[in-house]
C-alpha cells in the first residue's frame, strides 16, 4: 500500500469509527451526570461534521506542493484520531462496560 492511500484511509476510518458512536446519546446519558442540553439531532450533526472535516483535511493537506506541510497537516489529523481513540478505550476499562466507538478504537483506529 503507497503512503496516499494509507493517508486517505484515515478519514474513511474516521468515518466508520463515528457510525459507531450513531447512538451515543443514550450511553452519555447512562455514564455522566447533569450534562449540558443534548439531543440525536446534534449529536448526530457533530459526527458528520467531524467525518466530512476529515476528508476535507486530507483533501487540503494532499493538494499542498510543499510536502512538510502536508505532513504537519496528516500528523495533526492522526494524533486528533488517535487521542479520541485512546479516549474510547480508557472509557471501558474506567466504565467496564462498551462505550460506543470502543471496536473500532481498537481494530481500526490505533492500528492505522
Amino acid at each position: 500500500m503507497d503512503f496516499l492511500t494509507l493517508v486517505w484511509l484515515m478519514p474513511l476510518v474516521l468515518f466508520v469509527h463515528e457510525m459507531e458512536e450513531w447512538k451515543i446519546l443514550s450511553w452519555y446519558e447512562r455514564i455522566f451526570i447533569n450534562l449540558p442540553l443534548k439531543t440525536n439531532a446534534s449529536i448526530r450533526s457533530f459526527l458528520v461534521f467531524v467525518s466530512l472535516f476529515g476528508f476535507v483535511w486530507t483533501y487540503l493537506a494532499t493538494r499542498f506542493e510543499s510536502h512538510a506541510v502536508g505532513a504537519i497537516m496528516i500528523g495533526l489529523l492522526a494524533a486528533v484520531i488517535l487521542l479520541n481513540a485512546i479516549q474510547h478505550i480508557y472509557w471501558s476499562f474506567l466504565f467496564r462496560q462498551y462505550a460506543p466507538g470502543v471496536i473500532t478504537s481498537i481494530v481500526l483506529l490505533v492500528p492505522l
